[in-house]
């Protein structure tokens, strides 16, 4: 895919080299059967430190019809099945079905926070091991009732993983991972308040909600690097 991606590139902008990179469950090794695969193909520019090319920023219906024109390129070179453009989203992406594989595949475009991401998951999984099995039995519990699309509503897998591991680092690790997984369903299926509450990660914490007016009130988790 990056080789017929890299000799049809005259949708990126500038007609800019690239390169294609595999992030979230895969691997992380937590990837299931009926699983998306998440990819992203980043600007050689911006993978070498530069700025991206075109950013969330950028005008949308240029990302639109950049994005349109990579669809027609992946499906034109034998690749994607039935692409499906998804500009709207805060991580506008191109969902298809790979021909060779029958993959499900989710393709962003100049966004690293994915890549960045896999080196704080594996500091996560080795001070918790149980932490991707919880993981498995969520994402499972969400593909059974049609909640694992981030697009429609759903919840995607880094999202999982927080909440894991901001259960886990309040009630430390479990002697029963049966029990550990019953109680995280309970906490934040009855008791976690989304109307109030939001989840911190740097430190690890429950904290208010600033104000109902807030336009991103209804975000479940923030990432505050020292506790600011």
């Amino acid at each position: 895919m990056s080789c017929a991606l890299a000799n049809n590139r005259g949708w990126f902008p500038n007609n800019e080299s690239g390169r294609l990179l595999s992030f979230g469950s895969f691997p992380a090794g937590l990837y299931l059967p009926t699983a998306d695969m998440d990819l992203v193909y980043t600007s050689d520019t911006h993978y070498h430190g530069g700025p991206p090319l075109f950013t969330v920023d950028t005008d949308r219906a240029k990302i639109k019809s950049s994005l349109h024109k990579a669809a027609r390129k992946l499906q034109s070179a034998g690749i994607a099945i039935r692409p499906t453009v998804i500009a709207q989203a805060k991580v506008p992406i191109i969902k298809f079905q790979d021909r060779k594989t029958r993959l499900d595949v989710d393709i962003s475009f100049e966004n690293l926070s994915g890549v960045q991401a896999q080196g704080t998951f594996n500091e996560w999984k080795n001070k918790y091991p149980d932490m991707p099995f919880l993981v498995a039995l969520v994402k499972q519990v969400l593909v059974m009732r049609d909640l694992n699309e981030v697009h429609t509503g759903g919840l995607g897998g880094y999202s999982i993983i927080c909440l894991i591991m901001n259960y886990l680092q309040r009630e430390g690790q479990a002697d029963n991972l049966g029990g550990c997984f019953l109680d995280f369903l309970e906490y934040y299926g009855k008791k976690f308040d989304l109307r109030r509450k939001r989840i911190q990660m740097r430190p690890p914490w429950v904290v208010d909600k600033v104000s109902r007016q807030n336009p991103q009130h209804n975000r479940i988790c923030e990432d505050h690097a020292n506790g600011s």
